[in-house]
């Protein structure tokens, strides 16, 4: 497709990966049902977000997670949420039987013409998320990662159409930069968004992507440890610095000792704790600090409300293996695939249970 949309460098993995419900797929934007005459508080009964996936490019994808996981925190504030894809409804429909648990509106809008023309946009790029309000009206645009603070100032009666103007100048200003590919620019422009909006994920991805591009890591941990320390009940901090430490493999010591404090600060965060578990088990597998937060992240979790989902029996295979434990691991694997949902997670899941089953055979005493 000719179209160019412009993502922030760094991508979040603050969920697992969830995938679509297949059915009801729309075109274009027709399901969306705009009232040009609403005005006064009848504009604002009902907010509508528009978001681009592409399925050719993972970070655009994950965005999905985010739309999820708005449907349920807005659900009781007239929050509707539609999901375009720019292709044709064969494509849509085979991206959407492999995405079968995002459990909102597809609609598929080749090149976008439909998108386009509500945004009254004929370049070739624009923001992959828009917020509207009930008449129409486009109340904001921007990154994916920044649509639940949005949405928290809209449905809170706290938005301000004059500040988020001011705020999309330098927001354009911070995607113009970061097609520079210069770190410093990006770092200058990330920083005029954060001193008007600290909380902007879109910004704190884009001043981390500069900070790690430039090798500063000292600074890049820096930054993170005091937005840890201002904002201790904001996961996305400490997944972000556990990232970039896994990337940095000088660095990973730290991420066992991060891991315990975000346990200790967020103990009913079971998706991200799931993740964490996972990925110290995967990233870190001969760590001995990284297996004891990973146990202790397993306790947390199956004490939690999601200790039937797959993803975690799944990580509790994976610790049961890294236990000795060949035996459970199998088990846990088999009742993870039982649980699965989608199929991109059941063909991960049949080859975990298949590799657990070779060397269960291939090793029967387990040596």
């Amino acid at each position: 497709m000719k179209s160019k949309l412009f993502f922030s460098a760094a991508a979040l993995l603050l969920l697992s990966a969830m995938p679509m419900v297949a059915g009801n797929i729309s075109q274009g934007i027709s399901s969306i049902k705009f009232d040009r005459r609403a005005n006064g508080q009848a504009a604002w009964q009902k907010i509508y977000v528009v978001n681009v996936i592409n399925p050719a490019i993972p970070y655009s994808v994950k965005a999905g997670g985010i739309l999820k996981k708005i449907k349920q925190d807005f659900a009781s504030d007239n929050v509707e949420i539609l999901a375009v894809l720019p292709c044709n409804r064969a494509e849509a429909e085979k991206f959407a039987a492999l995405h079968t648990e995002f459990d909102f509106p597809l609609s598929y809008d080749e090149n976008l013409l439909d998108l386009r023309k509500l945004l009254q946009n004929s370049g070739d790029s624009f923001n992959p998320a828009s917020i509207f309000n009930h008449a129409g009206k486009l109340l904001w645009s921007g990154d994916p990662v920044d649509l639940p603070l949005l949405l928290k100032i809209i449905t809170g009666k706290k938005y301000s159409e004059r500040y988020e103007i001011r705020l999309g100048v330098l927001y354009s200003e911070l995607q113009t930069a970061l097609r520079s590919g210069s770190a410093k620019l990006i770092e200058q422009a990330a920083d005029k968004i954060l001193q008007l909006r600290p909380e902007q994920l879109s910004a704190v991805n884009a001043k981390a992507y500069a900070l790690e591009m430039s090798g500063n890591w000292s600074s890049l941990e820096n930054f993170f440890r005091s937005r840890i320390k201002r904002f201790p009940q904001a996961p996305e901090n400490y997944i972000m610095l556990i990232e970039a430490a896994y990337r940095n493999p000088t660095q990973s010591n730290i991420v066992p000792q991060l891991a315990a404090e975000f346990m200790q600060n967020l103990p009913d965060d079971a998706e991200n704790i799931n993740a964490l578990a996972w990925s110290m088990l995967t990233n870190l597998p001969f760590d001995v600090q990284a297996l004891k937060a990973a146990e202790n992240a397993v306790a947390l979790l199956q004490k939690s409300t999601i200790a039937a989902q797959s993803n975690v029996l799944a990580t509790r295979a994976l610790l049961a293996y890294r236990q000795c434990d060949l035996a459970a691991a199998g088990t846990l694997a088999q009742q993870a695939l039982q649980a699965a949902k989608s199929d991109s997670e059941k063909k991960f899941l049949q080859e975990l249970v298949q590799y657990f089953d070779y060397l269960k055979k291939s090793h029967p005493s387990g040596d």
